[in-house]
């Protein structure tokens, strides 16, 4: 396994750590990594702050979940526009997203043995950056105790979280050293708890 820690943080601390190296509380973490991959997620129409590279990707949707509105459980496989991304006019996390992500965190994790890390940023710094991590946080089998550390103020978005899940639980087993297979359970995103191997 590459991804060794993961983090969820603000766009102002993300800001800061551009601007302001030197005096950014994520600089002092960054340095016990080999690499920062990044995953750069805003409100649709806030100014990007990075460009994509090989170790970033960015993503514009609202942080909205369809169950805050009364969807039933299963809307995702139900709901066509909901999969596509939008919601009451609103631009939503998506499947392709979510594979997007998915692909990204793959790739990042395929480097060897190397100590990496894995930050990501929304607005706040809790509920969409918060679903992502914690599903990193599942994907790359790092101590739930150590995250919680260092992520105390999350607050997941189910929707991402979900989304996330379904997309993984649809790709064959995993056969990478650590994942022996992506059979994490959606029951636990749901509920919000830790989400368990089947």
């Amino acid at each position: 396994m590459t991804i060794k820690s993961v983090r969820a943080v603000s766009y102002r601390a993300m800001e800061r750590w551009r601007d302001e190296p030197h005096s950014s509380p994520l600089t002092s973490w960054t340095l016990w990594f080999d690499n920062i991959w990044v995953v750069h997620i805003t409100d649709v129409g806030a100014q990007l702050l990075f460009r994509e590279s090989d170790k970033l990707i960015s993503l514009q949707f609202e942080d909205i979940d369809p169950n805050w509105f009364g969807k039933s459980k299963g809307y995702m496989e139900d709901d066509d526009q909901i999969a596509s991304g939008m919601f009451s006019g609103e631009r939503i996390f998506s499947q392709p997203d979510a594979e997007k992500v998915l692909d990204f965190l793959k790739k990042a994790n395929l480097r060897g043995d190397t100590n990496d890390a894995l930050l990501v940023n929304c607005m706040a710094g809790v509920s969409r950056s918060g679903a992502v991590v914690d599903f990193a946080r599942v994907m790359f089998g790092i101590d739930y105790n150590d995250f919680r550390r260092l992520n105390p103020r999350i607050v997941p978005n189910t929707h991402v979280k979900r989304m996330l899940f379904s997309v993984w639980q649809a790709e064959p087993a995993q056969t990478e050293k650590g994942d022996e297979d992506n059979s994490t359970t959606l029951d636990a995103v749901e509920h919000d708890d830790e989400p368990t191997r089947e």
